[in-house]
């Protein structure tokens, strides 16, 4: 692929750009994983099951593949058969919250590539920059301060599945991404979303969305190909192993969009002729 010093340039069709936060934006696979260890073994020595129950982050990762640490504690209520007040699964995710917030500060790490995409579509200037997360947004804004990109998104353009709407609801609910878009005024066809997870990825692409998956935060590169395999089988358009192919992905999601939105309009147009010659 290309490096970002690529003549490629936004088609005026795309509008809108969204990218995931967590392992798109800023590098969070090992301390959200880390967090999410922390606070599902507590849960277990709070519920008094530690002894029979733990997990390594390797392990916490491997069986909980793209859920938040509160989807992991409903599931784990599930297979344990136990049960946490509201209250009580709130605490939990506020002490892992806070424990993030203080580890992205600790040791911040934008995706490598990031900050020249950003910089170059922000000169540019032909499509609106959002965030669109599951993350609560007081995490989302830390993690883009931490990593010195907050500057290249408008305070109204960082979307919090939790935090955002007037009714809370994560991916892989569609509900975040369309709200962005609401509070855009675009339809599907006029953005692009790129995405790590399985959950975001199906998020954006049952709102309609064009999706890129993106790799390049995962370590090993057994990761990286078990994790573009499962976001091509969400019907994710292209993946991106690293952001200097992030012009080329565009192009090439660019001319999908292009290509459907012409055979919609043939489409259209041989429906008008067969009605006209009734």
């Amino acid at each position: 692929m290309t490096s970002t010093t690529s003549t490629t340039s936004l088609s005026p069709s795309i509008k809108q750009i969204f990218f995931d936060c967590d392992n798109t934006l800023v590098s969070t696979e090992t301390i959200a994983v880390e967090a999410a260890s922390s606070v599902i073994n507590k849960v277990l020595s709070d519920q008094g099951l530690s002894k029979s129950h733990s997990y390594t982050t390797e392990q916490l990762l491997y069986k909980y593949f793209g859920m938040t640490a509160r989807q992991m504690i409903v599931e784990l209520q599930k297979e344990l058969d136990f049960s946490l007040t509201k209250e009580e699964t709130a605490a939990y995710t506020k002490f892992e919250e806070d424990l993030i917030i203080d580890l992205l500060y600790q040791n911040p790490r934008p995706c490598e590539g990031i900050q020249d995409v950003l910089a170059r579509l922000l000169d540019e200037g032909r499509s609106r920059l959002a965030v669109v997360s599951s993350s609560p947004i007081r995490r989302i804004r830390a993690a883009l301060e931490a990593c010195g990109i907050a500057k290249y998104f408008d305070h109204d353009q960082v979307f919090s599945a939790k935090s955002s709407m007037p009714t809370p609801k994560s991916k892989p609910d569609p509900a975040i991404y369309q709200w962005a878009m609401v509070m855009n005024d675009v339809t599907p066809a006029q953005c692009i979303a790129f995405e790590d997870s399985r959950s975001g990825a199906r998020s954006a692409i049952d709102a309609g969305i064009a999706t890129v998956a993106y790799v390049g935060a995962y370590g090993s590169e057994f990761h990286k190909q078990r994790v573009a395999e499962t976001l091509v089988g969400e019907g994710c358009k292209v993946v991106m192993r690293e952001y200097s192919g992030f012009f080329d992905c565009l192009k090439t999601v660019e001319g999908e969009i292009e290509r459907r939105g012409k055979r919609q309009e043939e489409a259209i147009d041989e429906v008008i002729g067969l009605w006209q010659g009734r």
